[in-house]
């Protein structure tokens, strides 16, 4: 049996490596949405350059999982790579037209504290409208959901509060639609 040559090793090393900081970009290269015959769709949210809107790598990332159809929204949320012991809040942005600021609305679905790994999981079920809503600038193509600091929206409102810290924020990936199913 013959042994690889140190150049082959090295070559070999080298790639593995690169998979390992490439491996968020490869996650959004896939489409969200519904696969298959399933009745989950999912949804993938990532740390965007603020500056262009580019996909931030390696950065923060989240993947959602959730009914697209129902009567209550069903979820369930995975992040990666945030800030440790940060409580972020998974909210649906209403967009408003681009002259006004800030959106008619914030859903907020559920909030959770990101753990010493920057892994943060929220999970639940909410009683919601179908999404997005009427006056959402992109209404009917779809809502966006994102993943913000819970310091930063008023839940109990349902309004965004004072605070932009977009650098701290996951952004979708693309517009998700849900509807309200009897």
């Amino acid at each position: 049996m013959t042994l690889p040559n140190k150049t082959t090793f090295i070559g070999f090393a080298t790639l593995f490596v690169l998979s390992l900081f490439l491996a968020p970009l490869a996650v959004a290269a896939g489409p969200s949405g519904v696969s298959g015959k399933s009745n989950i769709a999912h949804l993938y949210l990532f740390e965007k350059n603020q500056s262009d809107w580019t996909i931030v790598s390696p950065g923060a990332w989240g993947k959602l999982l959730y009914n697209p159809t129902g009567t209550t929204f069903n979820f369930n949320f995975n992040g990666h790579r945030l800030n440790q012991d940060t409580s972020y809040t998974l909210i649906y942005y209403s967009d408003p037209p681009p002259e006004s600021w800030p959106p008619d609305a914030v859903i907020c679905f559920g909030s959770g504290t990101a753990d010493s790994y920057g892994d943060v999981h929220i999970q639940g079920s909410a009683t919601i409208p179908s999404l997005p809503i009427a006056t959402d600038y992109n209404y009917p193509t779809g809502a966006k959901i994102w993943l913000v600091l819970s310091s930063d929206v008023n839940c109990t409102a349902g309004t965004w509060g004072a605070g932009w810290q977009g650098a701290e924020y996951l952004f979708e990936y693309q517009l998700m639609t849900f509807t309200v199913a009897p």
